[in-house]
């Protein structure tokens, strides 16, 4: 439950265990996935692939969730929008620049009417309730490690 704080609503606390890697890490991936959001869907997905590319591992839970941290770090202290959507690609984004894959997924649900983006990592999602999850239907999936990203 988001926490308020006057006429500013706090989904997330600011993390403060985050190291300065992760930081930097996380500040980077959340400018490059601001630019990536901007662009059509097709392109979004064709930078997913190239990140892919990059990625010499799948990220355990624990590198995934300090990503995460990092990114919402960076969420913090961003002018702009960071929401589900930034949050989950820039987590991508982060983990990609230290090598390391996870999975990116879009989901939708009809009653009430929302969409949410999350990361899993190891099949687990990160940073996510499970009963909040299971609520969405996936629309939309990044590539999970070892698949052929040349043949979507």
């Amino acid at each position: 439950m988001p926490a308020t704080d006057g006429r500013i609503v706090v989904a997330d606390p600011l993390p403060t265990s985050t190291t300065l890697s992760s930081r930097l890490v996380g500040v980077v991936g959340l400018v490059s996935a601001s630019g990536v959001i901007r662009l059509p869907f097709r392109y979004q997905m064709a930078a997913l692939r190239q990140l892919r590319r990059s990625c010499a591992r799948e990220a355990t839970t624990e590198e995934a969730a300090a990503a995460r941290d990092g990114v919402l770090w960076a969420a913090w202290w961003f002018p702009g929008r960071a929401a589900c959507l930034e949050i989950s690609m820039a987590t991508v984004v982060a983990c990609a620049l230290r090598r390391r894959a996870i999975e990116w997924h879009l989901g939708v649900t009809v009653t009430p009417p929302s969409s949410h983006a999350w990361v899993t990592a190891q099949g687990v999602p990160v940073g996510e309730a499970a009963e909040v999850i299971g609520r969405y239907r996936i629309i939309g999936r990044g590539w999970r490690f070892g698949e052929d990203v040349d043949a979507r």
